[in-house]
Order: structure tokens, then C-alpha cells, then sequence
């Protein structure tokens, strides 16, 4: 019974071992993921850290500092890699290169449909989601508020992200509407009606057609409904 009794214990000592060990890695891993989320001020809520790849052994893992060094100076995105050095009273236990996969996520807004170009975006086109934007290149846009005043300046497909890349001010003028053309000289105007035949903001210049005449010029957007000709 004795000899059972001593088995149980043996067995139990490598279970406590076992797990020592583990919790030791688990904790390794969780410093790690902490100290890369401080190095580069990200916010957890909307990042996650993994460990891709992880070369300390366990025994390494009994350690009281470490010291964390990124190897290349790309952003924090996607597969990032640094080098790892654990010590112990000072002295090196352990060293190897770490591989963490690191993405971005926050709440966005997302098309429902396909918007055309020189198209406004309402709230029954879009919603908000909470959507992955690790690679996005542009800023995303987050809330309605952001839309107001922009049109689409290309297509955008259903069920995308949209950034700030895919929009523009809405022109002071757009093409079609019905402006005031008006014809200045040195003591002289004269105002007559006529059609923007492209959009522009104020200050640029565009293409009108007069619409007595049919005579399309160029002249000067001064205000949302006209458009000035410097002379007659």
C-alpha cells in the first residue's frame, strides 16, 4: 500500500510539474502580448495579439525580467516579429525570436448596397459594424456625422468599409442645375440663366451652357447658384 501511495505521489509531482510549466509559458505569452500592446500604445479593445511562433523552451520560462526588441520598423500590423531575452539575477536564461500576428479591429460603417459614384450616402444605405481594419490604407469613416456634406467620388461595393479615399465634398455646383450666369465687364452686368455642364466649387472653373444662346463657355463659380464670365 505504501509502494501505491508513493506511485500516486510521484505521478501527482509530475502533474504539478506539468503544470507549472504550462502556466509559466501561458504567462510568458501574456507578458509578452502586454509588453508589445504598451511598446506601441495600442488599445486592446480593438487589437488583438497572438503568438505566432514562440522558440523559448519551458525551462527558459522561469525567468524575472525580460527584454522585448522589435526587428524592423514597419507599423504594428498583421506578422510582427522581435527578439526576446529573458534573465535571471541578471544573466540570460533564454532568447529567441518571437512572431506575433497583430490585428486591428473597430466600429465602422458598411455599405448595404452598391453605391454609384456622385451618390449620398443615407443611413438606410450603411450601418455600423464592428469589422477587421488591419490593412485598411484610409481612414475609416464611424459615424453619420462624417458623411454630411460628401458624395461617393468612385462605386463602392456591397457589404464594404468605407474610408475617407472613397468620398469628397459635394461640389458647390453639380452638373445639370440651373445657375445664373453673370457677365461682368469694367461698368457693366448682365445676368442671364443657364446649365452647369460640370461640377466645381467655388473659386473653379467650369463649363456652362448659356441657355438662351446654347452657347457653352467657361467661367467662375462664385456661389452655389452662379457662375461668372469676365467678359461679355
Amino acid at each position: 500500500m505504501n509502494r501505491d501511495k508513493g506511485n500516486c505521489l510521484s505521478v501527482l509531482a509530475l502533474l504539478l510539474l506539468l503544470c507549472a510549466g504550462t502556466l509559466r509559458a501561458e504567462s510568458l505569452e501574456g507578458e509578452l502580448a502586454r509588453r508589445v500592446a504598451a511598446l506601441y500604445n495600442l488599445d486592446t479593445a480593438k487589437t488583438t495579439i497572438e503568438i505566432q511562433k514562440h522558440p523559448l523552451t519551458l525551462d527558459s520560462c522561469a525567468y524575472d525580467s525580460l527584454n522585448i526588441i522589435p526587428l524592423t520598423q514597419t507599423p504594428p500590423r498583421g506578422s510582427v516579429s522581435f527578439q526576446v531575452i529573458l534573465y535571471r539575477d541578471r544573466q540570460i536564461v533564454g532568447q529567441g525570436q518571437v512572431r506575433f500576428s497583430i490585428s486591428c479591429y473597430d466600429w465602422v460603417m458598411v455599405t448595404d448596397d452598391r453605391i454609384k459614384r456622385n451618390e449620398i450616402i443615407t443611413p438606410d444605405k450603411c450601418h455600423v459594424e464592428r469589422k477587421e481594419i488591419t490593412w485598411l490604407t484610409e481612414q475609416p469613416i464611424k459615424s453619420f456625422a462624417e458623411l454630411d456634406g460628401r458624395w461617393t467620388k468612385r462605386s463602392i461595393n456591397k457589404a464594404q468599409i468605407i474610408s475617407s479615399g472613397m468620398l469628397e465634398k459635394i461640389p458647390d455646383i453639380v452638373t445639370g442645375k440651373e445657375i445664373s450666369i453673370l457677365y461682368q465687364t469694367s461698368g457693366l452686368e448682365i445676368s442671364t440663366r443657364g446649365t452647369a455642364m460640370a461640377p466645381g466649387y467655388i473659386g473653379a472653373d467650369i463649363r456652362v451652357k448659356n441657355n438662351q444662346s446654347g452657347k457653352i463657355i467657361n467661367g467662375t463659380v462664385i456661389d452655389g447658384g452662379t457662375v461668372r464670365i469676365g467678359t461679355i
